[in-house]
């Protein structure tokens, strides 16, 4: 078992095209994967969602969990519909009552529209330093 990091190529993530993009280079590669893990924050918490919508369709044998740490969810269009009805798999959404980018209260809107199952984590740091404490969450998606 091992780990990919897949980074788009782009400053602009919200509507999750860039990295399903970054998922089809390295399947064009040669790479095979069964369990893609997407992990994002703020903008990138929100784009996963896309990338996850986009994966679903071209790609359905592929499982996706998703992993959104203090995620700017009005950043991606039509989130809503993306949300509620394609992402069927293990989510961990993450916000901080420190994080005044995108606040606890904002995050647990989207959250709400989230199918099960699903989990809720709230931390203690600020926006742009959450890292410390999300990481071990990634264990949680082990299979």
């Amino acid at each position: 078992k091992g780990y990919f990091v897949i980074c788009p190529r782009s400053g602009w993530t919200g509507t999750g095209q860039k990295g399903a993009d970054a998922f089809g280079e390295l399947r064009l590669s040669g790479l095979k994967f069964d369990h893609v893990l997407h992990t994002g924050h703020s903008q990138g918490g929100a784009g996963i969602v896309g990338s996850i919508r986009i994966l679903n369709i071209l790609y359905p044998d592929v499982k996706n969990d998703m992993l959104a740490v203090y995620p700017a969810w009005w950043m991606t269009p039509f989130f809503e519909d993306r949300a509620a009805k394609l992402i069927t798999r293990r989510k961990i959404i993450v916000c901080s009552d420190k994080d005044t980018t995108c606040p606890c209260d904002d995050v647990i809107k989207g959250y709400e529209l989230l199918s099960e199952p699903k989990e809720f984590s709230k931390f203690q740091s600020t926006h742009l330093f959450p890292q410390s404490e999300w990481v071990d969450i990634m264990d949680e998606f082990d299979d």
